[in-house]
């Protein structure tokens, strides 16, 4: 029951400030209940998924009765059961297969892990009834955000639930006739116009993630291509006859509108399959509800949710409880705002919370050698375009492989490598030769044919790159994460690294460098990042092939990010390009030099307690060998989101188990980071030991030290 997402909230006319939660106004208690115990012979996924869903059915009809589940070593897991006099037992235990039959124990009440896991089952079934709250309060527009809803029970056993909203999100179909002002799609059949302009819309689509509908559920996938046909035209198999797409979907008793067009073509793990526009969902196609909207809306649906609650402990026979929105200054959360950019949200956020939130939030300033901010328009490693500042590893001389598609011309490529060249050796990195421009075919509207082109001319390069000397820059024809992982697959297994590019981004520089009036200084601001990852990239690849991954990058803080320089910060990621492959991890010291990298593989994209041993053994004996003898912390900077509460307890309790034996006293902090952002862990304390916070370093007015050469 952990929450690890903190979603902000709304306000009252008080313009007090109100996060996107509930919190009961007294503890909750059980009463003793009839207990039984079994061992089934199932993983602990699998007995809590099936356990869960039987409670959930159970409250539904008004009974009060919860779970423990715990794994045993030799395989399999104990579940306890609990029932009150009304329920039958059965229904809970024959959810799997017995190892060994039940036994009954006697009268026992649940403890933490019961209580929480019949609150969890409680608010699913809240979730389920407030549809029709929501339309006679006039919002039968959204939906409840049930994938993120979370539920917490602070130290003295108060409720917190976590609440969001979202929109239903845009089809394809939708789009198409929007962007071509039709309300039907048989109109492209008696216009070939129509009919070409709306192919011409469905191809830029191709690459999007989406969301479509695979056995019972919606599933993530990407439009891999698009077929010049109509939906009752295309043929595909169907227990070995030949259907056509809208009789197949009649088969799942989906209407689909024989005349929608065209076909889209989507990548599902490793199956491609073929799907009609209406029924394909863009992931991130809305625009987010501007903010005092967002805090409204917010305010009425905790008030709807809560009653739902409260109705629902009132038939459990758990008494009167009633929950009120939770507050800033709490102490239930841990706020952390985002970092808005528009002036009108920041007056808003720093006007409701009376300025506690704006002053939580945390922004990098740098600063010049005479203490003045920078242009805030430039990255900071513009810093280096001075006479007298050199990166701290020095000037690098580097041989550049350039990999690029065949929608840009030779010209233009030439023309962006002669740019990044000259602004290279202007930053004082050193100096570039290109070794040599290699192209690639893309082809329009055609994913997977692109991708495979790309990811051969980067195998095919990597084969012969001089790790000591070249380095590949690879330019990627749109954003699409496939792309990114094959480029960064193929050139691994070579042991290189890359730098990569969008086919946009070069098309952006260029038309700023050649439009000027004020622009080229973005297309400057662009060309140092991508320098900056040139030399980067290039000194990593080089101190790895020579053994030695230490020392430092482009640069270094004046003052440590902790403030008492015994803070070791690790970035952690794992790998899925070919199913799963393992975890990479990468550490720096408090000032921002690089302290180490290693690699672990794995059996599953969650990171196991086991695993996390194994990497807070490398973290702290690659601490201790750099001379942190004293260090106080270890910050984890995990990028994806954290995929179970079990991987979070498993994470800290590794660390305990870990430290003991090293003889380390230290703490560790867990940060998560999902596909929207940054999202800040709320919880606490862990069994009173270990702090779980957001990680964000207060460092205004953080100076980059000088390197004079």
């Amino acid at each position: 029951m952990m929450n690890y997402r903190v979603p902000y909230g709304a306000h009252t006319k008080e313009y007090e400030f109100l996060l996107n939660g509930l919190v009961s106004t007294r503890s909750i208690q059980l009463k003793p209940l009839e207990s039984y115990e079994v061992e089934f012979n199932c993983n602990f996924e699998e007995a809590k998924r099936k356990l869960q869903s039987a409670l959930v059915r159970l409250v539904k009809k008004g009974s009060l009765c919860t779970y423990e589940l715990t794994s045993l070593e030799e395989g399999g897991v104990k579940a306890k059961i609990y029932v009150d006099g009304t329920s039958d037992p059965q229904i809970l235990l024959s959810v799997c297969k017995q190892l060994r039959e039940s036994v009954q124990a006697r009268n026992e009440t649940p403890g933490r892990s019961g209580l929480e896991n019949l609150l969890d089952a409680v608010v699913s079934v809240a979730l389920e009834g407030v549809k029709a709250d929501l339309k006679k309060a006039g919002l039968e527009d959204i939906e409840v955000d049930r994938r993120n809803a979370r539920t917490v029970l602070d130290s003295e056993q108060r409720f917190i639930l976590y609440l969001d909203y979202t929109r239903p999100l845009p089809t394809v179909a939708e789009k198409i006739l929007e962007k071509l002002k039709i309300q039907r799609f048989d109109d492209m059949r008696r216009n070939e116009t129509l009919k070409s302009n709306a192919l011409e819309v469905a191809s830029r689509f191709v690459g999007r993630e989406v969301l479509v509908p695979y056995g019972r559920r919606r599933v993530r996938g990407v439009i891999a291509e698009i077929e010049d046909v109509f939906v009752g035209s295309k043929e595909i198999e169907y227990r070995g006859e030949k259907v056509t797409l809208d009789k197949y979907w009649e088969t799942k008793d989906v209407h689909v509108d024989s005349n929608e067009y065209p076909v889209f073509n989507v990548e599902i793990r490793d199956a491609l399959l073929s799907y009609p526009p209406s029924l394909i969902m863009l992931i991130g196609a809305r625009e987010p509800d501007p903010l005092q909207d967002r805090f409204t809306i917010i305010e009425r649906l905790l008030k709807i949710v809560g009653s739902q609650v409260e109705e629902l402990l009132r038939r459990l026979g758990l008494g009167d409880v009633r929950f009120e929105p939770i507050k800033v200054g709490r102490g239930y959360v841990h706020l952390m705002p985002p970092f808005y950019s528009s002036d009108e949200e920041k007056r808003v956020i720093k006007e409701i919370t009376g300025g506690i939130a704006w002053e939580a939030t945390v922004k990098l300033v740098y600063k010049d050698q005479n203490s003045k901010p920078a242009c805030k328009s430039f990255s900071p490693l513009y810093a280096f375009d001075s006479a007298n500042l050199r990166p701290y590893a020095e000037e690098q001389e580097i041989n550049l492989v350039v990999i690029y598609p065949s929608k840009l011309s030779q010209d233009d490529i030439s023309e962006f490598v002669n740019e990044l060249v000259e602004r290279f050796s202007k930053l004082n990195f050193g100096s570039i030769k290109v070794k040599n421009l290699k192209t690639y075919e893309y082809y329009q509207g055609k994913l997977i044919k692109s991708r495979d082109s790309s990811g051969h001319a980067v195998a095919e390069v990597a084969r012969n790159v001089l790790r000591d000397k070249d380095l590949m820059l690879v330019v990627l024809p749109e954003k699409v994460r496939s792309y990114y992982v094959r480029a960064k697959a193929e050139a691994s297994k070579e042991g290189c690294h890359t730098q990569l590019v969008l086919a946009p981004v070069v098309e952006s520089i260029l038309e700023e460098l050649r439009r000027k009036g004020g622009k080229e200084k973005w297309a400057r601001a662009k060309l140092a990042n991508i320098c900056a990852g040139i030399y980067s990239e290039y000194l990593i690849q080089r101190k790895k092939s020579g053994g030695k991954l230490v020392g430092p990058l482009t640069w270094k803080l004046c003052e440590p990010a902790d403030g008492k320089g015994r803070s070791v910060y690790v970035g952690l990621d794992v790998s899925t390009a070919k199913g799963v492959e393992g975890a990479a991890f990468i550490m720096f010291d408090p000032y921002g030099e690089l302290l180490g990298a290693h690699f672990i593989p794995l059996k599953s994209e969650t990171i196991s307690k086991e695993d996390y041993e194994e990497i807070f053994e490398r973290i702290i004996r690659t601490a201790r060998e750099q001379g942190y003898e004293q260090l106080e912390r270890v910050v984890i900077l995990r990028d994806g989101p954290l995929r179970t509460q079990k991987e979070l307890y498993g994470c800290l309790k590794a660390f305990d188990e870990v430290q003991k034996q090293l003889e380390y006293s230290a703490r560790a902090d867990v940060d998560a980071k999902d596909d929207f952002g940054f999202t800040p862990l709320d919880v606490a304390m862990h069994e009173g030991r270990v702090e779980v916070v957001r990680v964000i370093e207060r460092l205004r007015g953080a100076r980059l030290r000088e390197n004079k050469s």
